[in-house]
């Protein structure tokens, strides 16, 4: 692995909501074709730091950077170059730390006003020394934004959620082409092409013309993972698939994530199926309070975890599935 450049780079990742801080400095990196389940328990950050890396999260500090392929080419905004190691950024913590910048100018202002020992004189001089630094850290918050809208990210980076988050008004081959035409610009015929190639991969092409509301629940999460499929994605993220499930058809979505592993599809699975992580992913991030507590193989961290942590967390589990 020393030798392969890794695909993401997230580095001191941070996400906070107003005072609530739920990710506190992640980093990590993702190489192609890793298989990897980010684990812990509930509120420890995991459906965030997928979000995060999808875009769908405006990060609150650190960066996540993509290594871009030749073959697969971004969309950039305007004035946004490639950079030299070959990265494009993903997260928008600027914007966060331009609202912080903000507050923070406006309460020196305040602050500064109200000072009764100060002259008119020296609260203007210090008023000015105050957007000073305010323009010096505000153009570095500039330099923190992403690189590629929303839509482009989510051209590469596809997503699986715990809802499925299907239209209900329309057919399940609708589901999936609309999409396509929309995000990617594709004709209607190629459209509907993929999507019946994507529908045989998951076993669903027999359930094309049905409403998300006749399927079950496993049935519904393999149309949504046909709809991630035929937008060509080079990382598939999955945010807890088989939760909403009922237990008979947990397999079934299961099955078709394994199938996608073994064919080299890159994929960060948030999960609390233990016989995914063991079985399927080749690295896990055990995480809690914000950070990651351990990250090492499936197979150590199932044989022999490190941290006390970690070994509650897989006790706990183990008497779950008893």
């Amino acid at each position: 692995m020393e030798n392969r450049k890794p695909l993401i780079e997230v580095r001191d990742l941070k996400k906070n909501y107003d005072s609530l801080q739920v990710i506190r400095g992640m980093s990590f990196d993702v190489y192609k074709g890793d298989v990897i389940a980010v684990l812990g328990g509930s509120g420890c950050g995991k459906s965030t730091l997928v979000r995060c890396i999808n875009g769908m999260e405006q990060a609150s500090g650190g960066s996540i950077r993509y290594r871009v392929d030749p073959e697969h080419p971004w969309k950039l905004r305007q004035g946004h170059p490639i950079a030299e190691d070959g990265t494009i950024r993903l997260d928008n913590s600027g914007i966060y730390r331009k609202k912080v910048l903000n507050a923070a100018l406006d309460d020196a202002r305040t602050k500064i006003n109200l000072d009764s020992s100060l002259t008119q004189k020296q609260k203007a001089e210090a008023i000015g020394k105050a957007k000073e630094e305010y323009h010096k850290r505000y153009a570095q918050a500039e330099g923190e934004l992403a690189d590629a809208d929303p839509d482009e990210i989510h051209r590469h980076i596809g997503m699986v959620f715990q809802s499925f988050n299907l239209f209900a008004n329309m057919k399940i081959k609708r589901n999936i082409i609309t999409p396509q035409i929309v995000v990617l610009g594709r004709s209607l015929k190629e459209s509907k092409k993929r999507a019946e190639e994507a529908l045989e991969k998951v076993g669903m092409l027999d359930r094309a013309t049905h409403y998300p509301g006749e399927l079950s629940g496993g049935q519904k999460q393999r149309a949504a993972i046909a709809r991630a499929l035929v937008m060509d994605p080079e990382v598939l993220l999955f945010d807890e698939p088989t939760s909403a499930l009922d237990p008979e058809m947990v397999g079934e979505v299961l099955s078709v994530m394994k199938d996608l592993a073994e064919k080299g599809m890159t994929m960060i699975v948030v999960t609390h199926e233990m016989s995914f992580a063991r079985n399927v992913a080749n690295r896990v991030l055990f995480l809690g309070g914000g950070h990651i507590i351990e990250e090492s193989t499936s197979e150590e961290f199932f044989t022999d975890p490190k941290s006390p942590e970690a070994r509650k967390f897989l006790k706990i589990e183990e008497r779950e599935d008893d």
